[in-house]
């Protein structure tokens, strides 16, 4: 990877997994200007993930995974929580070995994860989804 602020290559000095293994942590240093910075690396679930939807093929979108979790968990007012249980989904789907889900398996997954974490998004999760 090349540096943000020089374009000079980088090295990795430290790295470590997160979210059940399926995001890598990684401190980086340039070898140019010194500079140090962090990424994360993940798999691109739309490329590895399909949902079943009615008995239609689509791509996974992790993105509205996210946005589901978002609005569900908008009274605790961190965006960070949000993206700590789409990691979190993310590994429990990742785990089923399936690369066809369908939508019902995602919702349930997404209901029993947030029903673990905060009933009240849960709550709202369930209605949403009702509509």
């Amino acid at each position: 990877m090349v540096c943000p602020f020089c374009r000079s290559e980088s090295q990795v000095y430290n790295s470590r997994a997160r979210g059940q293994g399926l995001v890598i942590w990684r401190r980086r240093r340039c070898n140019g200007c010194g500079a140090c910075w962090t990424t994360h690396e993940s798999i691109d679930s739309s490329t590895t993930l399909r949902v079943n939807k009615n008995g239609r093929i689509k791509q996974f979108s992790q993105a509205v995974l996210f946005c589901s979790l978002y609005e569900s968990l908008k009274h605790r007012n961190n965006p960070n929580t949000a993206q700590e249980l789409t990691d979190t989904v993310m590994g429990k789907l990742s785990a089923l070995g399936q690369p066809v889900i369908s939508t019902g398996l995602i919702k349930d997954t997404v209901h029993e994860t947030l029903a673990a974490f905060d009933s009240l998004a849960a709550q709202l999760y369930q209605a949403v989804q009702d509509h």
